[in-house]
């Protein structure tokens, strides 16, 4: 499992085998997939991965498409949803909304596209929990400062590709760039917090371990 997170593995190397067989389970997916979700909770996590420990029952837990879509038995109910497109929710259902290590798993453009969602499901004064890479620490790293423990990265340019390149990583972002562009997808206020440390307690849901690499940022309505 660690190999494939290795420079310079192949694993997660594009190729058309691999954009075809995404495109086609987003497809049946969002064919099989309800249009609207009926809200009966006031939290949505956007990313949970299948990890059923990060599953939340006080939350709506989605991820994006993949195989175990096709799973007819889950442990736990999880939500699979294409993060490019409108998200199947009613406007203002959502007190906050939570997300970890997934927007840059998306391009720029749909970044901007899911933020701008995020705005639309959240109620007034909702709150939503962001937390990415922080571009910034491995510039840190890069340039000679000890950002990371010992022997995680054997260089700084191996740091960068890290964050670039590696697990499909597809944008980079820092503090004044997601600042930036959440006022402009409609936030009013947005707040660099930190690990464990949030307006609302319920939306917690950090994991531990990768706050060395992380920006914490809360984006209020």
């Amino acid at each position: 499992m660690a190999e494939r997170h290795q420079f310079p593995s192949e694993f997660y190397n594009i190729t058309l085998k691999k954009i075809l067989k995404k495109e086609i389970i987003c497809f049946l997916g969002k064919l099989f997939s309800k249009k609207q979700i009926n809200v009966e909770k006031e939290y949505l996590q956007l990313g949970c991965g299948s990890d059923q420990n990060a599953i939340n029952d006080n939350y709506i837990n989605c991820d994006i498409y993949n195989m175990n879509f096709f799973k007819f038995y889950k442990k736990k109910k999880i939500h699979y949803l294409d993060l490019r497109n409108e998200l199947p929710f009613k406007e203002n259902s959502f007190v906050g909304v939570f997300s970890e290590h997934t927007i840059e798993h998306l391009y720029p453009s749909e970044a901007l596209k899911l933020f701008s969602e995020i705005h639309r499901v959240l109620k007034p004064d909702g709150i939503f929990r962001l937390i990415v890479p922080d571009l910034k620490k491995y510039i840190d790293y890069y340039n000679g400062y000890k950002v990371f423990s010992d022997g995680q990265f054997k260089s700084g340019c191996e740091a960068i590709w890290n964050i670039c390149l590696n697990y499909e990583h597809k944008s980079v972002w820092d503090e004044n760039w997601l600042t930036y562009n959440l006022k402009n997808s409609n936030f009013k206020k947005i707040i660099c917090s930190e690990y464990k440390v949030s307006l609302n307690e319920k939306l917690l849901l950090d994991k531990k371990g990768r706050e060395i690499e992380s920006i914490y940022i809360e984006a209020i309505k």
